[in-house]
C-alpha cells in the first residue's frame, strides 16, 4: 500500500513538471512571433520590388532591337583581295580584314545615303541605320599602342644585323598595369612624293584622294577622351589612346579612312582598336549603344568582339510615366525605412548587433 501511495504521488509530481522534448521535437513546437505590421511591410515590398523589376524590362523591342542592330553590323558580307571569299565581323583575323570591315559593312551601314530602291535620300533622313534608327553625335575610333623592346627581347641571334633571320625590335602583351609598355608618343607619318601621293584604294574599287603632308596623330588621356575603363575580351583598357572621330558625311569619312590606311595608323604595335557609337530609335524611345573591339594579340593574330546594348534611357519620357514612378518611389521608402530600422537595431544592441548572421544577411538584401 505504501509503494502504492509512493508511485501515485511520484505520477502527480511528474505531471507537475514541464514536458521534456528532444531537439528535433523542441523546434517543430516552437511558436515563432509574427508581427502583423512587419508581414504587411515585407509582402509590399516584395511585390514592389517585383513590379519595379519587371516593368524595366522591355520584351517586346529591347531584345529585336539589339538583334537588328547585331544583324546589320555583324552579319554583313563584305569581300577581301579574293573576292571569291567573303567574311564578316566574326571572321576578321587580320589587320588588313579590319580595314576591308571598316571601309565595307560598317561606314556602309552608318553612313548609307540611298534607299533600298536605289534613289538618293533626302538630308534630314542621312546618318539613320535601318532607317529607323538615328546616328548620335560622331563614330569615334581608337585604338592602343605598345612600345617596342619594352618588355620583350629579341634573342641574341635574331638581333645580329648578319643573321639571315635579322629583326629590330619586339613588340610585348598589352598590360593594363605596366604602364611602361604603354606607347604615347606621337604618330608621325611623314610628308609623301609625288608619286606616292596619287590615290589610296578604297573598300569598294573607288580611289578617294588622301592627304600628301606630313600627318601626326596625337595620343590622349583617359580624361580627354572621356571614356571610363572597361574589359575587352582579352584585356583591360583604361580609356586612354589614339583617337579619332569619323565626319558626319559618308565621303568625307570615307577619305579619313582611307588616309589612316594609306598612313598605317594601325601597325605592328597596335593592341587594340574599338569603333564607339550610339544610335536613337524614336518610335519605340530607345537607344543602342554599340562597341566594335578587335583585340590584337602579340602573335599577329585579331579578336574581333562586340557589345550591342539596347537601353531606355528616357524612362518617364511615356504617356503612362506615373505608373512607373509611384511604385519606384515607393520602393525607395520601403529600403530607407528598411535601413533606419537596422540603424535602430545596431544602436540598441551594440557589439552583440554583428554577432547575430542574420544582421548579415539583412544589410546583404538591403
Amino acid at each position: 500500500a505504501a509503494a502504492a501511495v509512493r508511485a501515485e504521488e511520484e505520477a502527480k509530481a511528474a505531471a507537475l513538471l514541464p514536458p521534456v522534448y528532444t531537439a528535433e521535437e523542441a523546434a517543430r513546437k516552437q511558436e515563432l512571433p509574427i508581427e502583423p505590421g512587419a508581414l504587411v511591410l515585407y509582402l509590399l515590398f516584395v511585390v514592389t520590388f517585383t513590379v519595379v523589376a519587371v516593368s524595366t524590362r522591355d520584351w517586346r523591342f529591347g531584345y529585336r532591337y539589339g538583334e537588328a542592330m547585331k544583324s546589320t553590323l555583324l552579319e554583313t558580307e563584305f569581300d577581301t583581295a579574293d573576292t571569291e571569299i567573303y567574311k564578316t565581323f566574326h571572321d576578321v583575323t587580320t589587320l588588313t580584314d579590319v580595314w576591308w570591315y571598316l571601309q565595307g559593312p560598317l561606314i556602309g551601314a552608318l553612313y548609307s545615303e540611298t534607299s533600298y530602291t536605289g534613289q538618293p535620300l533626302p538630308p534630314e533622313r542621312l546618318r539613320f541605320v535601318n532607317d529607323n534608327n538615328k546616328l548620335l553625335g560622331k563614330v569615334r575610333l581608337q585604338q592602343v599602342r605598345v612600345a617596342p623592346n619594352v618588355g620583350c627581347r629579341v634573342a641574341d641571334w635574331a638581333a645580329s644585323n648578319s643573321s639571315a633571320a635579322y629583326v629590330s625590335e619586339c613588340y610585348p602583351e598589352w598590360s593594363e598595369v605596366r604602364f611602361s609598355r604603354h606607347d604615347r608618343a606621337p604618330i608621325v607619318v611623314n610628308a609623301r612624293g609625288p608619286q606616292e601621293c596619287a590615290k589610296a584604294d578604297g573598300a569598294d574599287g573607288d580611289e578617294p584622294a588622301i592627304a600628301c603632308e606630313t600627318q601626326t596623330y596625337e595620343w590622349v588621356s583617359r580624361r580627354g577622351t572621356g571614356l571610363a575603363p572597361f574589359r575587352g575580351w582579352l584585356y583591360w583598357y583604361d580609356g586612354s589612346g589614339y583617337m579619332l572621330e569619323l565626319p558626319n558625311d559618308y565621303t568625307a569619312a570615307r577619305t579619313l579612312l582611307a588616309q589612316l590606311r594609306a598612313d598605317d595608323w594601325l601597325g605592328a604595335p597596335t593592341r587594340a582598336l574599338w569603333v564607339d557609337f550610339s544610335v536613337y530609335n524614336a518610335n519605340i524611345n530607345r537607344f543602342c549603344v554599340v562597341r566594335l573591339l578587335f583585340e590584337r594579340l602579340h602573335n599577329g593574330g585579331v579578336m574581333p568582339y562586340a557589345q550591342v546594348r539596347s537601353l531606355h534611357l528616357l524612362w518617364y519620357a511615356r504617356s503612362d510615366w506615373l505608373l512607373v514612378l509611384i511604385p519606384e518611389c515607393t520602393l525607395m521608402l520601403l529600403v530607407v525605412y528598411y535601413v533606419l530600422t537596422e540603424i535602430n537595431q545596431m544602436r540598441r544592441a551594440g557589439r552583440k548587433y554583428w554577432s547575430d548572421p542574420w544582421n548579415f544577411w539583412d544589410w546583404a538584401n538591403i
